[in-house]
């Protein structure tokens, strides 16, 4: 019978070793995958449950702001809608004398820009 020699022995153990190493490794890459899909899932689910409840804030806000809701509500505070609307012109005396009494005015505010100037402002700040 052959003797077993010592290196022999000692290579076999090496490869036990390495193989009984990697399906070690293998195991734990399986549980961090196993783990990590697990929390994947669960975002998935966190994000499913707020969009869902996103669209029924959206479906409320719909229905609060909708013209019926508001008509009916406004009734029920025995609100009317108006019958007329008239403006009333300021005459230029009334004008100076609020001038006058309230001083020296900020330009912005007692010389307001035109109308052609805040459309060529609006136009010059807009970038294509």
């Amino acid at each position: 019978m052959p003797a077993i020699r010592p290196r022999t022995y000692s290579r076999a153990t090496l490869i036990i070793f390495v193989v009984t190493a990697l399906c070690t490794l293998v195991v734990i890459f399986q549980t961090v995958i196993a783990e990590q899909q697990l929390r994947l899932d669960k975002i998935s689910t966190d994000v499913r449950l707020a969009r869902f409840h996103y669209d029924d804030l959206r479906q409320q806000r719909a229905e609060l702001r909708a013209p019926d809701y508001l008509r009916e509500k406004a009734m029920m505070l025995s609100m009317s809608q108006g019958v007329t609307g008239e403006f009333s012109e300021i005459p230029a005396d009334v004008v100076a004398s609020v001038l006058a009494a309230t001083g020296s005015m900020d330009k912005s505010i007692s010389q307001p820009p035109l109308l052609a100037d805040l459309a060529s402002q609006t136009i010059k700040g807009v970038t294509p």
